[in-house]
């Protein structure tokens, strides 16, 4: 019965289920997820790289930069939760 999932259930006593996954849709799965760690790992550089902005406008007291900043700190984070959530 396959219940619209990727397995054959052998029903007979003792049996086991044995997933059909393929090995070209492993290698696909496994490349997405090395892109998307990829995109994660540049958007926390990013966001790492802003913070370094903000303390540099905080320092200098420059209040329109340090609203920029934090926004743009924001956007970014949400975007990674976005990432993440996929």
């Amino acid at each position: 019965m396959n219940n619209g999932k990727d397995v054959f259930v052998n029903r007979a006593p003792g049996a086991q289920v044995v997933p059909l996954i393929q090995p070209a849709d492993k290698r696909q799965a496994k490349y997405y997820k090395r892109v998307l760690d990829e995109q994660q790992a540049q958007v926390d550089d990013e966001i790492a790289d802003h913070y370094v902005a903000l303390a540099k406008a905080q320092k200098s007291g420059d209040l329109p930069r340090i609203r920029r900043v934090r926004q743009t700190i924001r956007e970014k984070q949400r975007e990674r939760e976005r990432e993440r959530a996929v």
